[in-house]
């Protein structure tokens, strides 16, 4: 399909390339700005009725809140995992509207952390954002992995997996984040495509002929194409981003193993074969194009009938105009890169330069980031 890369996605199991490993986690853990969040819409369901069980246990159940920082997770009333059953993600609820979310996995701390504060600094003012995340301390992995164990509900089998996972001497990293706002466009993902919509066809169909949403959406491909990450829009990825009742996007999923996104010397080559070209403002529309036809074909049936249905515009209009504002929003996402990392005038971002830490291997993946920056700017 025009415009659209055939690469590898992750329900299909891609080969996982190892990233090599030059960050020290002590110092990584230091506070940053938000990270990746790893939901779902239906993990988002699951810590809704959490909720709402909680709140029907009478006036003597304690409204507790999570703190962020040093939380005391000897107040979870409840924990949940993803529908999708997702080995290493589990949420944890403590009474109040104010879950965490909790990841086990091996997604390194510098290239997650730079990812984060990355679509903050550029998309914040768009309403573009993720949630904010920390890595665990080696203590706090072992009193998860006890509430998981005393509370979780799943099969036994999944929780002994899960509880080895959160344990230090498990995954390589724990992740305590926030939990994403809003309702990812699919879930339930068979053969390819999504079974399910939490919006209903009409709110789609409202945000595919939305200006500014859609201007978004090609603001977020353009930084997503930067860094490497390429398993969200414009592969019809229909869950690896959420939108709430303003329109606002909340960002999920932030690194991925299935392209390259590693900040490190023996991944750069294969992100220019995979990125480079497409990262051609003369290719933007021809981009826009693929993308509306490749998230029309991921929608659930039910949608896709109802955008051919639909009475409020065309089809030729709707994917006309969305091809116009994607393009644009792929232009507005190419300024802000280029006035943050190779700026005219001024200095490179401050903040983008702390989140990829101070460690061994620090210097060189800023280097690497400013150098691609350069290489984008000189694009045609």
């Amino acid at each position: 399909m025009k415009g659209v890369r055939g690469r590898v996605r992750k329900h299909e199991s891609p080969v996982r390339v190892p990233i090599s490993r030059t960050t020290d986690e002590e110092q990584l853990r230091k506070p940053r700005p938000a990270a990746p969040q790893l939901s779902s819409v239906l993990g988002n369901r699951a810590v809704s009725r959490m909720v709402a069980a909680n709140r029907g246990l009478g006036s003597e159940a304690p409204i507790q809140r999570y703190a962020f920082e040093g939380t005391q997770w000897n107040m979870t009333n409840g924990v949940s995992r993803s529908g999708d059953g997702a080995s290493g993600v589990v949420f944890f609820v403590d009474g109040s509207q104010n879950p965490l979310v909790t990841k086990a996995a091996n997604d390194p701390p510098r290239e997650t952390l730079f990812a984060t504060a990355f679509y903050n600094k550029l998309g914040n003012k768009r309403g573009i954002t993720t949630p904010q995340t920390r890595l665990a301390t080696p203590d706090e992995r072992g009193q998860i992995a006890a509430q998981i164990e005393e509370k979780a509900m799943w099969k036994q089998d999944e929780v002994a997996a899960d509880v080895q996972s959160f344990r230090v001497g498990g995954r390589p990293h724990v992740w305590v984040q926030g939990m994403a706002k809003g309702k990812a466009l699919g879930s339930k993902r068979k053969e390819g495509r999504f079974q399910e919509s939490a919006m209903g066809t009409n709110r789609i169909i409202e945000l595919f002929e939305d200006p500014d949403y859609v201007r978004n959406l090609g603001f977020v491909t353009i930084c997503d194409m930067f860094i490497g990450n390429g398993d969200r829009i414009d592969v019809g990825n229909l869950g690896n981003w959420m939108t709430d009742t303003s329109n606002a996007i909340s960002l999920i999923d932030n690194f991925t193993t299935s392209t390259y996104q590693g900040l490190t010397r023996n991944r750069e080559e294969s992100w220019e074969s995979l990125f480079l070209n497409e990262l051609k403002p003369s290719g933007y529309a021809a981009k826009a194009a693929g993308v509306y036809d490749h998230l029309l074909n991921m929608m659930p049936s039910d949608v896709k009938t109802a955008f051919s249905k639909s009475s409020s515009m065309s089809a030729d209009g709707r994917k006309k105009n969305f091809v116009k504002n994607y393009t644009k929003g792929m232009q507005d996402g190419r300024k802000a890169i280029l006035a943050k990392l190779a700026p005219t005038f001024g200095k490179r971002s401050r903040s983008l330069k702390a989140s990829v830490g101070d460690d061994e291997g620090a210097a060189e993946a800023w280097g690497m980031l400013k150098r691609r920056a350069l290489r984008f700017k000189n694009l045609s």
